[in-house]
């Protein structure tokens, strides 16, 4: 983060991955500025600028996104197959779908033309799509829900072309 001593910076906290993350509620956000050339000491540098300002955290939104398949064995087909899902989801957002085929023992590519998809989602229910010609193998579903543009939770379902 870069910021102008003397002027409005945002800032944006991230307690997504903390063990004890801040309730909602008002804190005092003190911050000292130094100037130094050595970065493991930054302390022993010469003090620029310090301060307080209060801040108000608001309670943190919570995510997630279950996605479980109807059935996860189909028979080959020229035709595209469609695969019922049930999708259930925990905060805002939308929710895409990657489809990937899986090559050797535990790698997993992309389809082509099959990346970041939107899903429609009606009550728990969609059905996702396998495209025509795809062979035999076995493909994970890649659901993401996304809020804004950041990927918020992830679930995977297998599904496998016999």
């Amino acid at each position: 983060m870069s910021a102008n001593v003397d002027s409005a910076t945002a800032v944006s906290i991230d307690m997504s991955g903390c063990d004890n993350p801040l309730t909602a509620g008002e804190y005092t956000m003190q911050v000292k500025v130094y100037a130094s050339s050595y970065a493991a000491t930054p302390r022993n540098g010469s003090l620029l600028a310090a301060g307080s300002v209060p801040i108000t955290l608001s309670a943190c939104e919570k995510y997630g996104i279950r996605a479980v398949a109807g059935t996860q064995f189909f028979d080959a087909s020229a035709a595209a197959v469609s695969v019922p899902f049930t999708i259930q989801t925990l905060g805002t957002g939308n929710v895409q779908v990657t489809l990937q085929r899986k090559y050797g023992s535990s790698s997993y590519a992309n389809v082509p033309g099959q990346v970041n998809q939107p899903v429609n989602i009606v009550g728990e229910a969609a059905s996702l799509t396998i495209p025509a010609g795809s062979p035999k193998g076995t493909y994970r579903f890649v659901l993401t829900i996304y809020n804004s543009l950041t990927p918020r939770a992830k679930s995977i379902q297998n599904i496998i072309i016999k």
